[in-house]
């Protein structure tokens, strides 16, 4: 029985020593660049393929356990698609400011897991280029609520983050994250879901 308890005792302790090590910071802030590639979830009336759209924002990471942290940001990432119909391409692009909102765990200062939420809002106006072979592109600028879409979406995030040191203040962030929307973004008979890939890169500095 001492042989059995023993394993799990060790095994219990080291875990424990994993989510209790004491962070080198309370508060976390950091500067992302990174890329949006979206997908679309909808009724297959048009065939829709994914696009990939830049952009960046600063993320807040406050430490609620001395391994756990709940991480709030705002992040300007476009969401761009493109629908072919009857021989044309129209490639479109949503610009959007999205809030995370991720309970993340901190695992050994290398990595982290993190599961939340986000709200999103989508600003200006649908910027559209339509395309036929043979021709160019030729620009549609629309409102979105004459194209029946949502101006706010909601969904899920998951995140794994990646962290390499370089300073005692700073350390490099590489941040890859799964966004699930929740929200049927069209207004008319359509069903429509997005279905991001996020990856961000940046610098985080711990106070």
């Amino acid at each position: 029985m001492k042989l059995l308890l023993s394993p799990c005792a060790i095994g219990l302790a080291a875990l424990t020593l994993l989510f209790l090590g004491k962070p080198a910071h309370a508060i976390k802030f950091s500067a992302v660049g990174g890329g949006n590639y979206s997908s679309t979830e909808t009724a297959p009336t048009y065939n829709y393929s994914a696009k990939a759209a830049v952009g960046g924002g600063a993320l807040m990471e406050i430490r609620l356990l001395p391994s756990v942290g709940l991480e709030i940001g705002a992040l300007y990432l476009p969401r761009k698609y493109e629908i072919s119909n009857n021989g044309y391409d129209y490639t479109t692009t949503q610009n959007q400011i999205q809030i995370p909102i991720v309970l993340r765990a901190n695992l050994l200062n290398i990595f982290s897991l993190g599961v939340g939420g986000y709200v999103s809002k989508y600003t200006g106006k649908i910027d559209t280029q339509v395309t036929r072979t043979g021709t160019g592109p030729s620009p549609i600028n629309a409102s979105y609520g004459p194209a029946q879409l949502s101006t706010t979406d909601y969904g899920v995030v998951t995140s794994i983050a990646f962290y390499s040191s370089v300073s005692p203040l700073a350390r490099f962030v590489l941040d890859a994250r799964y966004v699930i929307g929740s929200k049927d973004n069209d207004l008319s008979f359509q069903d429509k879901k997005f279905r991001d890939f996020q990856l961000l890169a940046g610098l985080q500095v711990g106070l």
